[in-house]
């Protein structure tokens, strides 16, 4: 992701137009959201890291598209697997509420300065990101 969006900025990479359907087998992208729903309740981490890569280059999915499909999947995700943490009691009720009040708001906000980016961009951030949280992941002492 981080080539691509350099090869978009240096105008040496495919010039390729976004659509608005993920094309693809429904039965693969089950199968797919199954794997990374089993990766997310084992990482208890939002889907979003696999998602949108996955998407991208498993389903040639536009980037819009994928980052806003990744933001849907999340609620019945979230709604069923925070459920489930809060029966088990493993849930911060204060915490949780305030952090979900600023993840609305910065949604909303992030909803409303997507189209501003190019696609090369949001994957030269997106890869980034995702760069540095797996460095940050394989480089962090085992306990700590």
């Amino acid at each position: 992701m981080i080539w691509e969006g350099v090869e978009g900025f240096t105008g040496k990479g495919p010039a390729k137009k976004e659509g608005n359907e993920i094309p693809g087998n429904g039965w693969w992208m089950a199968l797919f959201g199954f794997i990374v729903g089993i990766a997310t309740g084992i990482a208890g981490l939002g889907g979003g890291y696999a998602l949108v890569p996955g998407l991208i280059y498993l389903f040639s999915a536009p980037v819009y598209i994928t980052m806003g499909t990744s933001l849907a999947v999340m609620v019945p995700l979230a709604l069923v697997g925070g459920l489930i943490k809060v029966a088990q009691g493993f849930v911060a009720l204060v915490a949780g509420g305030i952090l979900g009040g600023g993840t609305i708001i910065g949604a909303q906000v992030g909803a409303s300065i997507i189209k501003r980016f190019k696609p090369h961009t949001l994957k030269f951030i997106f890869g980034i990101y995702f760069l540095y949280v797996a460095l940050r992941a394989c480089l962090k002492s085992p306990g700590s």
